[in-house]
Protein backbone atom coordinates (compact mmCIF):
# COMPACT_ATOMS: atom_id res chain seq x y z
CA UNK A 1 0.00 0.00 0.00
CA UNK A 2 1.47 3.40 -0.95
CA UNK A 3 2.17 5.89 1.86
CA UNK A 4 0.39 8.67 -0.04
CA UNK A 5 -2.62 8.81 -2.31
CA UNK A 6 -2.67 10.11 -5.87
CA UNK A 7 -4.69 13.14 -4.72
CA UNK A 8 -2.12 13.93 -2.00
CA UNK A 9 0.72 13.67 -4.51
CA UNK A 10 -1.19 15.81 -7.00
CA UNK A 11 -1.73 18.48 -4.35
CA UNK A 12 1.97 18.45 -3.39
CA UNK A 13 2.98 18.77 -7.03
CA UNK A 14 0.48 21.61 -7.52
CA UNK A 15 1.75 23.53 -4.50
CA UNK A 16 5.39 22.91 -5.39
CA UNK A 17 4.73 24.00 -8.97
CA UNK A 18 3.17 27.26 -7.78
CA UNK A 19 6.19 27.94 -5.54
CA UNK A 20 8.52 27.21 -8.45
CA UNK A 21 6.67 29.61 -10.77
CA UNK A 22 6.71 32.36 -8.12
CA UNK A 23 10.40 31.75 -7.45
CA UNK A 24 11.47 32.03 -11.08
CA UNK A 25 9.23 35.05 -11.63
CA UNK A 26 11.12 36.82 -8.82
CA UNK A 27 14.56 36.41 -10.41
CA UNK A 28 15.98 39.71 -11.66
CA UNK A 29 16.65 39.92 -15.39
CA UNK A 30 20.40 40.40 -14.92
CA UNK A 31 20.75 37.13 -12.96
CA UNK A 32 19.47 34.63 -15.56
CA UNK A 33 22.94 33.97 -17.03
CA UNK A 34 24.66 33.42 -13.69
CA UNK A 35 26.17 29.92 -13.45
CA UNK A 36 24.73 27.90 -10.58
CA UNK A 37 26.83 24.76 -10.90
CA UNK A 38 30.57 24.76 -11.46
CA UNK A 39 30.96 21.08 -12.29
CA UNK A 40 29.66 19.18 -15.28
CA UNK A 41 27.39 21.37 -17.39
CA UNK A 42 28.01 24.71 -15.58
CA UNK A 43 24.28 25.36 -15.85
CA UNK A 44 22.98 28.90 -15.51
CA UNK A 45 19.72 29.82 -13.80
CA UNK A 46 18.13 29.98 -17.26
CA UNK A 47 19.35 26.49 -18.14
CA UNK A 48 18.06 25.08 -14.85
CA UNK A 49 14.61 26.45 -15.62
CA UNK A 50 14.87 24.93 -19.10
CA UNK A 51 15.84 21.62 -17.49
CA UNK A 52 12.82 21.74 -15.17
CA UNK A 53 10.49 22.45 -18.10
CA UNK A 54 11.88 19.50 -20.05
CA UNK A 55 11.97 17.18 -17.04
CA UNK A 56 8.30 17.85 -16.36
CA UNK A 57 7.28 16.17 -19.61
CA UNK A 58 9.96 13.46 -19.50
CA UNK A 59 8.97 12.19 -16.07
CA UNK A 60 5.25 12.14 -16.82
CA UNK A 61 5.87 10.23 -20.06
CA UNK A 62 7.92 7.77 -18.00
CA UNK A 63 5.20 7.45 -15.34
CA UNK A 64 2.50 6.94 -17.99
CA UNK A 65 4.67 4.30 -19.65
CA UNK A 66 5.15 2.37 -16.39
CA UNK A 67 1.47 2.72 -15.40
CA UNK A 68 0.61 1.26 -18.80
CA UNK A 69 2.79 -1.80 -18.17
CA UNK A 70 6.14 -0.60 -19.54
CA UNK A 71 9.50 -1.16 -17.87
CA UNK A 72 10.55 2.48 -17.72
CA UNK A 73 13.74 4.19 -18.83
CA UNK A 74 15.99 2.07 -21.06
CA UNK A 75 18.92 0.48 -19.26
CA UNK A 76 22.17 2.33 -19.74
CA UNK A 77 20.60 5.71 -20.51
CA UNK A 78 23.23 8.44 -20.14
CA UNK A 79 21.23 10.85 -18.00
CA UNK A 80 23.76 13.68 -18.29
CA UNK A 81 23.80 13.46 -22.10
CA UNK A 82 20.00 13.25 -22.17
CA UNK A 83 19.62 16.32 -19.94
CA UNK A 84 22.20 18.23 -22.01
CA UNK A 85 20.32 17.46 -25.23
CA UNK A 86 16.92 18.38 -23.75
CA UNK A 87 18.19 21.70 -22.34
CA UNK A 88 19.67 22.60 -25.74
CA UNK A 89 16.20 22.17 -27.30
CA UNK A 90 14.75 25.12 -25.37
CA UNK A 91 17.73 27.17 -24.24
CA UNK A 92 16.93 30.09 -26.58
CA UNK A 93 13.45 30.54 -25.08
CA UNK A 94 12.88 33.64 -22.95
CA UNK A 95 12.50 33.08 -19.19
CA UNK A 96 8.89 34.31 -19.12
CA UNK A 97 7.98 31.85 -21.87
CA UNK A 98 9.74 29.01 -20.01
CA UNK A 99 7.95 29.90 -16.78
CA UNK A 100 4.60 29.75 -18.60
CA UNK A 101 5.57 26.41 -20.17
CA UNK A 102 6.54 25.02 -16.77
CA UNK A 103 3.21 26.16 -15.28
CA UNK A 104 1.26 24.55 -18.14
CA UNK A 105 3.20 21.32 -17.99
CA UNK A 106 2.88 21.12 -14.22
CA UNK A 107 -0.89 21.64 -14.49
CA UNK A 108 -1.04 18.67 -16.90
CA UNK A 109 1.10 16.65 -14.49
CA UNK A 110 -1.21 17.44 -11.58
CA UNK A 111 -4.29 16.45 -13.60
CA UNK A 112 -2.62 13.21 -14.69
CA UNK A 113 -1.50 12.26 -11.17
CA UNK A 114 -4.93 13.06 -9.69
CA UNK A 115 -6.46 10.43 -12.01
CA UNK A 116 -4.10 7.65 -10.94
CA UNK A 117 -5.31 4.82 -8.75
CA UNK A 118 -3.64 3.83 -5.48
CA UNK A 119 -2.48 0.59 -7.10
CA UNK A 120 -0.73 2.58 -9.86
CA UNK A 121 1.58 4.13 -7.26
CA UNK A 122 2.97 0.69 -6.42
CA UNK A 123 3.96 -0.17 -9.99
CA UNK A 124 7.70 -0.54 -10.55
CA UNK A 125 9.75 0.83 -13.37
CA UNK A 126 13.26 2.02 -14.15
CA UNK A 127 13.92 5.69 -13.46
CA UNK A 128 17.10 7.19 -14.94
CA UNK A 129 18.26 8.60 -11.59
CA UNK A 130 16.59 6.33 -9.01
CA UNK A 131 17.01 2.99 -10.76
CA UNK A 132 14.11 0.63 -10.09
CA UNK A 133 11.44 2.64 -8.28
CA UNK A 134 7.72 2.78 -7.68
CA UNK A 135 5.54 5.38 -9.34
CA UNK A 136 5.07 6.90 -5.88
CA UNK A 137 8.85 7.30 -5.50
CA UNK A 138 9.16 8.81 -8.98
CA UNK A 139 6.48 11.38 -8.23
CA UNK A 140 7.95 12.26 -4.83
CA UNK A 141 11.33 12.74 -6.51
CA UNK A 142 9.68 15.06 -9.02
CA UNK A 143 8.44 17.16 -6.10
CA UNK A 144 11.92 17.25 -4.52
CA UNK A 145 13.68 17.92 -7.82
CA UNK A 146 12.31 21.45 -8.15
CA UNK A 147 13.01 22.16 -4.47
CA UNK A 148 16.66 21.14 -4.81
CA UNK A 149 17.28 23.32 -7.85
CA UNK A 150 15.51 26.28 -6.23
CA UNK A 151 17.64 25.83 -3.12
CA UNK A 152 20.84 25.86 -5.19
CA UNK A 153 19.77 29.02 -7.03
CA UNK A 154 18.73 30.69 -3.78
CA UNK A 155 22.20 29.97 -2.29
CA UNK A 156 23.78 31.65 -5.31
CA UNK A 157 21.52 34.71 -5.20
CA UNK A 158 21.53 35.07 -1.42
CA UNK A 159 24.85 33.70 -0.08
CA UNK A 160 25.33 33.34 3.63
Amino acid sequence: MPSTTPSQLAERLKTEGEKTVEFFQSIPTDKWTKPVYTDGEHWTIHQILTHLVQAEDSVIRLVAHVVGGGTGTPEGLDLDAYNHRKVKELETEAPDHLIAQFANRRARTVAFVAKLKDADLEKLGRHAFLGMATIEEMLKTMHLHTQLHRRDIRKLLHPG
